[in-house]
């Protein structure tokens, strides 16, 4: 096939005005005959055309299918704007993310922890299968809705414990599951006044004592020690005393209540907070490299820092005032890092209650599986089961993580001593501990 008839069309149309002024009626009627007879090559040459796009498609279905199968698993058509009847309330799902088109989002994440504790009290050696209290098993949902430079939040996070590892005992090696409503609340954020949360959630002196930038941190080797033993009763080798690992030992940390909170913005890397909730209770505090919560902590060279100190009272008429801090700081290169927390109550009257943690922690990765983090630390707490009591732990502890799978396999070694000026002399408790945190 050729476009030259095509071309002389155009060149005798382009012609026609002139050679309408000379030529007679008979010349022009020979030359519209042209015009005519190239038309239909033309239209001849556009449905040949359209034939072998015909061929071209057909040809490009799967042979071996049958022409019903081929229709039934042909793809509709996408549906134009006015066919897409879908509302802005109606979210559409991005993993554990679901937005719409106003730009509202909800996203679900949560954990799961149990561990398998092998126990030995001075009496007999126990196993328990349990919830790490560590990082105990809960789920959460966060809704976001951007309003300008603001941004207004919701969080529901509920913990669902069974057999919680603060709450078995020898006495009670099965217990009920604890659910607990951890936060309920409502957010507002602007980055450049702050932000202010109404509800159920942290105090501005939660997390203040556990500041921690090592890997072991996360699912088992923070600064509350007691929380994967909690409720194990120590002994006098033939009797259990009314004295559990969960009375002697404690960091002293805020906690979750009914409160308002407000943040101040990032001051470079300070940033301080207040609250005030139930019961008149109210906290002050100020965090370094914390950024609203973020444990990603402040880099200053090759190092990261990441520290906390808070000032609150209790619903304890006994007590005046606590106090918590802790700092942690990494050796970005090598993974070495040294954290410290200490806390304690200002009593009224009496011997005050007070604990020191020290730990060092190495992260480091060995296979592409994800890092591997070690820890070990010494605690010591003073008058806290009881004036003159001296509680002293210290323990080794071993994390894998596998990032693909938000999963940290771990394992630990503890021992908790209690020295009290009552008799009776009460043995030595150990604890071993493996466990997963599946995190999603």
């Amino acid at each position: 096939m050729t476009l030259r008839p095509a071309v002389a069309a155009c060149a005798l149309l382009a012609a026609a005005p002139a050679l309408a002024q000379q030529a007679s009626t008979a010349d022009i009627d020979g030359m519209m005959a042209v015009i005519e007879a190239q038309q239909k090559q033309i239209d001849a040459m556009r449905a040949e055309l359209n034939t072998l796009k015909s061929q071209r498609t057909a040809s490009a279905a799967p042979t071996h299918a049958a022409p019903v199968a081929v229709a039934a698993t042909t793809a509709p058509a996408a549906p134009s704007v006015d066919e897409d009847d879908r509302t802005g309330a109606q979210m559409v799902a991005e993993g554990f993310t679901w937005k719409d088109t106003s730009g509202r989002s909800l996203t679900l994440s949560g954990q799961i922890n149990p561990a398998f504790n092998v126990v030995d009290d001075g009496i007999s050696t126990d196993v328990f299968i349990v919830d790490n209290d560590t990082s105990g098993t809960r789920f959460r949902l966060d809704a976001d809705a951007p309003l300008g430079q603001t941004t207004l939040g919701a969080t529901l996070e509920i913990g669902a414990s069974p057999n919680n590892s603060y709450d078995v005992s020898q006495l009670a090696p099965q217990t009920d599951a604890d659910f607990n409503v951890r936060r309920a609340e409502v957010t507002f954020r602007d980055d450049r006044y702050g932000r202010l949360q109404l509800g159920k959630g942290s105090s501005a002196a939660d997390d203040t004592a556990e500041y921690d930038l090592s890997l072991v941190a996360g699912p088992i080797m923070y600064a509350g020690v007691a929380d994967i033993a909690g409720g194990i009763l120590f002994t006098d080798g033939t009797d259990y005393s009314g004295t559990t690992v969960g009375d002697a030992f404690f960091d002293f940390d805020g906690d979750r209540l009914a409160r308002i909170r407000y943040d101040t913005p990032m001051f470079g890397p300070l940033q301080g907070s207040a609250s005030y909730g139930q019961d008149d209770q109210w906290a002050a505090a100020v965090t370094l490299g914390g950024d609203y919560g973020d444990w990603s902590g402040w880099t200053v060279g090759d190092f990261t820092l990441l520290a906390a100190a808070s000032v609150y009272n209790t619903t304890d008429d006994t007590v005046d005032y606590a106090y918590a801090a802790s700092g942690s700081v990494l050796h970005d290169p090598t993974g070495l890092s040294l954290t410290l927390s200490t806390g304690g109550y200002h009593l009224a009257e009496g011997d005050d209650p007070s604990n020191v943690y020290a730990k060092l922690g190495w992260d480091t990765e060995f296979w592409p599986l994800g890092p591997t983090g070690f820890g070990v630390d010494y605690t010591q707490g003073d008058n806290i089961s009881s004036e003159g009591a001296d509680g002293t732990s210290y323990g080794l502890a071993a994390v894998q993580r596998i990032d693909r799978y938000g999963i940290d396999l771990y394992a630990q070694i503890r021992r908790y001593e209690l020295d009290q000026t009552s008799d009776p002399e009460l043995n030595n408790v150990t604890v071993g501990t493996f466990g997963t945190k599946f995190t999603f």
